[in-house]
């Protein structure tokens, strides 16, 4: 029997759209929660001076307000999917050098046990994807629980 909860990572992407609605109607079939999570990608190593500190502070303000937006809309389009009042749907953002590296530690620290994470196969990345291979490559081979990739 699964047990726990899904988490489908989001980032806005039409990978990411199809992911959510895999990870609702699993959800809904199963009657498991959802928790959605969109992550504010920061630090890095990019040198920094002092005299940027503030352009950096308001460039953050203004990605956590894009982030967060991003986060209501998937949250909208997974309870129009689920349409069941009994099954949980929450978001979360997380803040982490690694968008890879925060999904698998929000799964690992989840006092709920992880049914799966549901992830599409494309994101917004670009060019560091080649750099460091895709969030999803990275969570399949990093996480502890069940991973889906929803191909776009």
């Amino acid at each position: 029997m699964i047990e726990g909860k899904f988490v489908v990572a989001s980032d806005g992407s039409e990978s990411a759209k199809k992911a959510e609605r895999y990870a609702a109607e699993l959800a809904a079939c199963l009657g498991l929660p959802v928790d959605v999570v969109n992550v504010i990608q920061v630090g890095g190593s990019a040198f920094v001076s002092s005299g940027a500190t503030l352009a950096l502070e308001t460039e953050l303000a203004e990605e956590i307000e894009d982030r967060g937006q991003e986060l209501r809309e998937a949250l909208k389009r997974v309870r129009g999917v689920v349409r069941d009042q009994t099954v949980s749907v929450t978001g979360h953002l997380l803040e982490a050098t690694s968008p890879a590296r925060a999904i698998v530690e929000y799964c690992s620290t989840s006092a709920e046990p992880i049914a799966a994470v549901v992830l599409g196969n494309r994101g917004t990345g670009g060019f560091p994807r080649l750099l460091m291979g895709s969030v999803s490559d990275q969570v399949v081979t990093t996480a502890d629980c069940p991973v889906i990739v929803v191909k776009a």
